[in-house]
């Protein structure tokens, strides 16, 4: 784990760019077809692109309401995330992870959706007032760049906060 925040560190200062995130609804890009699976804080649809008619599985996480029982470590996120997630749309209620077709069921345990209903919850945080009822559109990149700074505040904060 030192050596992947190590490696963040040094590509968050050749790369100090902040994150391009932008604005959208699922309902602008994706067509919401049948849903494929739900339970308790979560609902996946199958979604087909409106530019390239390609189909999706959209995870979609309702408030704090799923729970991993065990974390992802952020290397594994980011493999998770580079091979099977397309983007994220943060709504003020809900956010919808866009998987690859049949990519949901490697998140059965929602570990996954977990670690980026946190993030967005924390960029939410970070944003300029009015952050909260934006609804926000992040690709993969720009994910994978947001959980590499989570992790490294995560080390930095954990090696230099002390409290009582």
């Amino acid at each position: 784990m030192l050596e992947l925040v190590a490696a963040a560190g040094e590509r968050l200062q050749s790369d100090p760019l902040p994150l391009e995130v932008s604005s959208g609804l699922v309902e602008e890009s994706y067509q919401l077809k049948r849903e494929l699976s739900s339970g308790r804080g979560f609902r996946v649809v199958e979604g087909v692109a409106l530019c390239g008619q390609r189909n999706y599985s959209l995870k979609f996480v309702h408030g704090h309401g799923v729970r991993a029982t065990k974390p992802l470590d952020t290397m594994q996120c980011l493999h998770l995330i580079t091979s099977f997630v397309g983007e994220v749309f943060a709504h003020p209620t809900f956010v919808c992870v866009v998987m690859r077709w049949g990519m949901h069921e490697v998140d059965g345990s929602h570990q996954l959706a977990a670690v980026i209903a946190e993030a967005v919850r924390l960029l939410r945080e970070l944003l300029p007032s009015g952050g909260q009822s934006r609804y926000l559109r992040l690709s993969s990149s720009v994910l994978q760049r947001l959980l590499l700074r989570m992790a490294c505040l995560d080390s930095h904060l954990g090696d230099s906060l002390w409290l009582p």
